[in-house]
């Protein structure tokens, strides 16, 4: 059961970037950013690998941390949203 917790939460994050992008609440060029970011899936799977059973709640906050500290990294990155903020602004 644990080693699905990595599998569950990288669907759970795909499914709500996608989401987010067909809603328009980001851009392409964010999600294509975003799958630039792929070695964190090497550090969940390690974090999966070595926190023990009984501290699963250990691994679940770690992991939901880092998701947060790439999505905004990713989608608050000043090159990105420079870029978002010209393409609004010319209409594109």
């Amino acid at each position: 059961r644990k080693g699905n917790m990595v599998i569950g939460i990288l669907l759970l994050v795909i499914g709500v970037v996608l989401l987010f992008k067909e809603l328009g609440l980001v851009q392409w060029e964010q999600v294509k950013e975003l799958a630039r970011m792929w070695p964190v899936l090497l550090i969940f799977w390690g974090l999966d690998i070595l926190i023990p059973k009984k501290l699963l709640w250990l691994e679940v906050i770690l992991i939901l941390a880092i998701i947060a500290l790439i999505l905004l990294l990713a989608f608050k990155h000043p090159l990105i949203y420079r870029e978002a903020q010209f393409l609004s602004w010319t209409g594109r």
